[in-house]
């Protein structure tokens, strides 16, 4: 799954811009308050497999990955 969306830069400080919690059913993954990037590796309880989890603002187009 892949979601982006653009911020509005006269709307929002992007360099204040912080990701919040991302829950994928049951399971909540928090980053680490102020990043402009990140990457979470979570295993899958049960099946034995890793989802991976890309973060990414762009402050100069105001694009959220």
């Amino acid at each position: 799954m892949y979601v982006s969306d653009t911020l509005d830069k006269t709307k929002f400080d992007l360099t204040s811009f912080s990701p919040g919690d991302i829950v994928i059913g049951d399971c909540a993954i928090r980053p680490e308050k102020g990043l402009k990037e990140f990457v979470v590796d979570e295993k899958i309880i049960g099946i034995g497999c890793y989802r991976r989890i890309y973060g990414h603002i762009d402050q100069n187009t105001g694009i959220v990955n």
